[in-house]
């Protein structure tokens, strides 16, 4: 019989294992059927030579690829296959279909809105180019009532910035409101919204409307084939609010609580319009590039403390700054906490 046939019969054939009963059975023999495999070599007479035939790996170099002989991609994949190295796998982004990642042929808000008088010269340049864009609004909005019978602009104009003030206002706690902001934006927009609120206190309130909101620009488009459409609106919201930030130890950051202060948006919403359950969310915010810069937000830091009086005037002229010191020593062991 063959070595093979040996292996195959030993692995198969069903084994009786006998186990002697006592006590009840009064020393009656039981037998029970009992299959195992052996992971032993059917020829014992090699065991020593196995044992010996041990595979050592070979410790192969890093991988550089800004080395000298690796500035060609056939190098670098003949070291790969003579050290025994896999390819690197890339792994890509899932694919988002509730929501774009960006805003179809943004709206360019025209400088000075809000404050620039009708018959300035930048103005009438600006309506001259809202003019030439409004046919192509026009086409967009019969795409989008073809699948929203249901549209109208001064009607969602109203609904969005009450979408607005309700967003604004869940803000306050994102971590008990967090499944009713994933209603209200995509998730394009809610990362941004809630980044840095973690370890701070946002207060917000709206006090008027100071304009009707109106839509400024709508633009249908398609993602990954030409059925899946999605629609994006532009609104112009003309609010005045009131807007605070604590820090984590409570002191005030930016805006105030008792000054309200006039704001200018415009936000975007998106719908997947060929979901019949899709609805209208917050995808993003416009901010034009002529906008001044805003004021920075004052941070609580802890002043260090430095023995030689010297040494700091000489690194506050270093930053540009000839001020003298000329408050009193204070205790070494006393950290100042200014903001």
């Amino acid at each position: 019989m063959s070595a093979s046939l040996v292996n195959l019969v030993r692995h198969t054939v069903n084994f009786q294992k006998i186990l002697t009963c006592a006590g009840a059975y009064g020393g009656t023999v039981v037998q029970q059927p009992v299959r195992f495999a052996s992971n032993k070599h059917y020829d014992q007479r090699g065991r020593k030579a196995r044992r010996k035939n041990t595979t050592i790996p070979l410790i192969h170099k890093i991988l550089d690829h800004k080395a000298p002989d690796m500035d060609t991609p056939d190098k670098v994949r003949m070291h790969m296959k003579q050290h025994g190295i896999l390819p690197r796998r890339e792994f890509n982004d899932p694919i988002d279909i509730t929501c774009t990642n960006e805003i179809f042929d943004q709206y360019l808000p025209p400088e000075g809105d809000g404050k620039s008088s009708l018959l300035s010269l930048q103005k009438g340049k600006d309506l001259f180019q809202g003019g030439l864009s409004k046919g192509k609004n026009l086409k967009d909005r019969r795409k989008l009532k073809e699948y929203d019978t249901a549209y109208d602009e001064k009607s969602f104009a109203e609904m969005a910035q009450s979408q607005l003030i309700k967003t604004y206002t869940l803000l306050q706690d994102v971590k008990s409101n967090e499944d009713e902001l994933h209603q209200l934006v995509t998730n394009l927009a809610y990362p941004k919204l809630v980044f840095g609120l973690e370890f701070k206190t946002f207060r917000w309130k709206f006090v008027e409307s100071i304009e009707p909101p109106r839509v400024v620009h709508l633009r249908t488009s398609k993602m990954l084939s030409q059925d899946n459409l999605y629609a994006q609106v532009t609104v112009r919201c003309h609010t005045k609010q009131i807007l605070a930030i604590y820090d984590r130890f409570g002191r005030l950051m930016y805006g105030s609580e008792v000054v309200p202060r006039d704001v200018l948006e415009y936000v975007v919403f998106e719908k997947h319009i060929v979901n019949m359950y899709g609805e209208w969310r917050l995808h993003s915010k416009i901010t034009p590039k002529w906008l001044p810069p805003q004021a920075p937000q004052i941070n609580t830091q802890i002043k260090p403390m430095v023995h030689d009086r010297e040494e700091l005037e000489k690194k506050l002229q270093q930053l540009g700054s000839g001020d003298k010191i000329e408050a009193e020593e204070t205790d070494k062991d006393e950290a100042i906490e200014t903001r």
